[in-house]
């Protein structure tokens, strides 16, 4: 299970409560499907922290100079990353290695994906994005096939 203290490793800039014991059952870019006890990874809309709490959130990651918003608890743990999505991918990586020999039980579930994107379509013209996704889904896949044999 991926612990608070696995994010301040990655992130050690942070402000809300440090109880390095905290688990996360999910890490999402979806505010709407954070699920129980869920780290957000806002990405470029630190406003969406309302709908992610109110989804089960208990962190979240924002940008590097986005201003927390005011609504948002003193308890509350929120992390700092220079780019958002690349916080997902070095988490999901190092939440593999840090577990690649042992068994789990209780694991960590990662999203991502959006359920609400603008045009509905996770179809995108970016290359850099494009080559950002292929990367995320050959660490998974590695994991996978590392997982089966």
């Amino acid at each position: 299970m991926l612990k608070l203290k696995d994010i301040k490793g990655i992130f050690p800039q942070s402000s809300g409560i440090s109880d390095e014991g905290m688990e996360f059952h999910t890490v999402s870019i979806d505010e709407s499907n954070c699920g129980k006890r869920g780290l957000f990874i806002s990405l470029g809309e630190a406003a969406k922290i309302k709908e992610a709490l109110e989804n089960g959130a208990i962190a979240a990651i924002l940008k590097e100079g986005e201003a927390i918003p005011s609504f948002t608890p003193n308890h509350f743990p929120v992390f700092r990353a220079k780019a958002p999505m690349a916080a997902f991918s070095d988490i999901l990586l190092n939440y593999i290695n840090k577990n690649r020999k042992k068994e789990w039980e209780d694991m960590t579930k990662f999203i991502f994906y959006r359920t609400k994107l603008l045009n509905d379509s996770t179809i995108t013209y970016d290359i850099a994005v494009e080559k950002e996704k292929a990367a995320l889904l050959d660490a998974v896949q590695y994991h996978v096939s590392a997982r089966r044999g």
